[in-house]
């Protein structure tokens, strides 16, 4: 709200005017002890009504930087930003917003940690008017607000298109800061362990699931090969980084529906990093490459990061598939599969959260969906999009919110990426490191909850 308070007005300066020179006069006055004593009484009589006009104009003051206050110290508590010092410029900036008014001055602003969230803590004061008589310049106030995340159980995936196109220049340094920072925020408003479990999907050619995880997949040698397609050529174990292929399972209306159905009711197919265009014939050959391996599921946000930072460009998107992990790693469907006690949890008990990221550029349409790319090279394809929107739809009846961010790219790709979320307030158009930022600002205010405490 902004401070209406007043400057003195030209009256009260006459007034002050005025009682400086009967004061003067009564210094020179020498006709009796009537003057000398009226002279006395009137004093306290000044200060009285000064203080009264004085403090009254300071409580106002005090009550519009309690509520700039407030509202600062909640934009500190949910913002994406990586330092202490950036929240408290930011606190700054707001309460400056809020109480823009040049008849008080601010004196002192810092904001502190606190365990789940920030305290901001505020001096002012305000000139004195009729105080001055009395040599009174100023009167000081202070005002704090505290403000916590109280944000309720949550499991979230974060798949990130990490392909060329994405990870150059400063837009992949945005998007890092900026999840950290929600990450930061999300983990201030957690109650306990194991209220915040985080995992990060890096999606390119295809998807890495990790080489430990051998119980997933089939197509190693040693393993038992009797259902098996007769045409299966066993990869040895120490050559295979974790990649799957997509594990399409065709139904009468989609040949390349993808599920969340867990390991052991469907086995996933290795890949070869030097494998050649192995599902279709005929289009020439490529090499796929193997990107970083999935991250998490785990509750150590610092670990994560320290991850991620690792993340490397590794062939085109294979969309609609780095999607279907992102709901894996959330469904309750495959509660215990990765490795973390009760997690995956029913909804009922944590929330469940996707959060999708890509500029829409692909040529993978031209390698594993119909080989056509309607809108040029790549521009992925409606087969590939139209699959992407197919798996978030299944995710979102399943209970997950789905957030996405369309940065700037493909542009035949926004619209399925705006069908993919949850609602037009979940999906979020980037076309500038600002906007990357705000769109992570505002999922962590929505996922954190928070709420003053003061």
């Amino acid at each position: 709200m902004p401070n209406t308070l007043p400057k003195p007005a030209g009256a009260l300066h006459g007034l002050k005017a005025r009682l400086r020179s009967t004061f003067s006069a009564f210094s020179r006055d020498a006709r009796g002890t009537v003057v000398v004593l009226y002279a006395m009484a009137l004093v306290p009589v000044v200060g009285l009504t000064g203080a009264a006009i004085d403090y009254t104009r300071a409580t106002d003051a005090q009550v519009n930087f309690q509520a700039a206050a407030d509202a600062a110290v909640l934009a500190a508590t949910t913002a994406s930003l990586p330092t202490l010092q950036a929240r408290e410029d930011l606190a700054r900036q707001v309460f400056g917003a809020h109480a823009p008014d040049p008849g008080h001055t601010l004196e002192n602003l810092s904001l502190s940690e606190t365990e789940n969230g920030y305290q901001l803590s505020v001096t002012g004061s305000v000139d004195s008017t009729l105080l001055e008589v009395m040599h009174i310049d100023t009167v000081r106030f202070g005002v704090e607000s505290s403000a916590v995340a109280a944000g309720e159980p949550l499991e979230v995936a974060f798949v990130i298109d990490a392909t060329n196109s994405m990870l150059r220049g400063s837009r992949w340094q945005t998007a890092y800061d900026s999840l950290d920072a929600m990450l930061d925020t999300l983990n201030r408003s957690t109650r306990g362990p194991g209220d915040l479990i985080v995992t990060v999907v890096p999606m390119g050619d295809t998807v890495n699931i990790g080489s430990h995880r051998q119980d997933w997949v089939w197509g190693l040698e040693g393993q038992d090969e009797g259902t098996w397609p007769a045409q299966a050529d066993p990869l040895d174990a120490d050559d295979w980084d974790g990649c799957v292929f997509a594990r399409e399972e065709p139904t009468a209306e989609n040949p390349y529906h993808l599920s969340d159905a867990p390991h052991d009711d469907f086995l996933f197919e290795v890949m070869d990093q030097d494998e050649r265009n192995h599902a279709y014939e005929g289009r020439g050959s490529r090499q796929f490459k193997c990107p970083h391996e999935v991250i998490g599921p785990m509750e150590d946000v610092n670990e994560v990061m320290r991850q991620v930072d690792r993340i490397r460009a590794a062939g085109t998107g294979r969309f609609d598939q780095g999607m279907a992990w992102g709901w894996r790693a959330v469904s309750s469907r495959w509660q215990d599969a990765w490795e973390i006690e009760d997690h995956p949890n029913p909804e009922v008990q944590r929330r469940k959260v996707v959060v999708f990221i890509s500029d829409g550029k692909s040529t993978m349409e031209e390698w594993r969906f119909d080989g056509v790319q309607e809108w040029g090279y790549n521009n992925a394809g409606t087969e590939m999009l139209g699959n992407l929107v197919d798996v978030c739809d299944q995710a979102k009846e399943d209970g997950v919110t789905v957030f996405t961010l369309f940065v700037e790219g493909n542009r035949h790709a926004r619209s399925y990426m705006e069908d993919c979320a949850s609602s037009a307030t979940h999906f979020y158009d980037v076309t500038r490191n600002e906007d990357m930022a705000d769109a992570f600002q505002t999922m962590g205010v929505e996922l954190s909850n928070a709420r003053l405490v003061r």
